[in-house]
């Protein structure tokens, strides 16, 4: 045998060796796998002083403009269509939302919107649908569901403030992840039989940003999950550098029932662009003039008033 040959059956053996002991630690451990993140065991806050951080950095964001670049996955009849695009993002405590995409030398892509009376939706593309509904029936079993609800982004964005009474409903319950080195705060609601979770919110210990979002249903399904990820300070004259509030730039929404998975990233975030946002800002269009070609739906339209 030469040396080459020598080598090349040393190396295999090697390898050999190498899976063979993969092997012993996957029948062991049941993974093969470096770690990403080491787990935490040090010290920790308690719930009074996250919620006190959270807050303080989000009663800074009443209001909120941004650009924003985006890539959104609809799945219609069990065949999928993707866009990427840019447009806008506007928000205004506690639940005013506008988010708008186009796509160059195609148009408007989609229009999600909401406020304290009414929510909306248009898909253009293909879609060429609008939804709309009233807030006072959301939740009903007459109501019809919508791709993305608009409320739940407003949840996503991950700057509204706690309630600090803790035993008002939804009840907020913080466990700490120590392997994913994180806050956890899960909102329970009493239903007719029991007590159920509405929404999981997961924060990093050591910035207190909001690094997740779940939000479920009733029967504990989960309908829509969020990771969040590149906080960025918001420019406020007022404030020194080092006090200025922050939200994640980086958005990666998954709603499981609709398959549908939208991706948005915030660009030259500010708190206000001259007089944006106001109320004019957040008014849903008259039904004629969603801008669609197909249909307009009422989805609540089987709701008594």
């Amino acid at each position: 045998m030469n040396a080459d040959q020598t080598k090349t059956k040393a190396l295999f053996s090697d390898l050999r060796s190498s899976a063979l002991d993969c092997g012993l630690l996957l029948f062991i451990t049941g993974c093969c796998t470096t770690k990403t993140r080491e787990a935490y065991y040090g010290k920790t806050l308690t719930m009074d002083q996250v919620v006190g951080i959270v807050n303080t950095n989000n009663q800074m964001i009443p209001t909120l403009n941004a650009n924003i670049d985006f890539d959104v996955e609809v799945t219609t009849d069990g065949k999928k269509d993707g866009v990427s695009g840019s447009g806008t993002i506007n928000y205004r405590r506690p639940g005013d939302l506008l988010l708008r995409g186009s796509k160059e030398f195609v148009g408007p892509i989609f229009e999600i919107g909401s406020n304290k009376n009414s929510y909306w939706m248009t898909l253009i593309p293909k879609v060429e649908t609008a939804w709309y509904g009233s807030y006072k029936n959301l939740g009903k079993p007459c109501v019809q569901n919508l791709p993305i609800q608009p409320d739940m982004l407003v949840e996503v964005l991950g700057i509204s403030t706690f309630n600090t009474n803790f035993l008002e409903q939804p009840v907020p319950v913080m466990r700490f992840n120590h392997e994913e080195d994180a806050y956890e705060f899960t909102w329970n609601i009493r239903l007719a039989d029991r007590w159920a979770a509405k929404k999981m919110v997961r924060y990093d210990r050591s910035t207190q940003q909001p690094t997740q979002v779940s939000i479920f249903d009733e029967n504990a399904r989960t309908i829509l999950k969020a990771e969040l990820s590149e906080p960025v300070a918001i420019e406020a004259p007022e404030l020194p550098k080092d006090r200025l509030p922050k939200i994640a730039s980086k958005y990666d929404l998954l709603f499981p029932e609709s398959q549908m998975h939208l991706t948005l990233k915030l660009n030259e975030v500010v708190l206000k662009k001259g007089r944006i946002p106001s109320d004019i800002t957040f008014r849903m269009p008259e039904r004629d003039k969603f801008g669609v070609q197909k249909e307009v739906i009422q989805v609540d339209k089987d709701c008594d008033d």
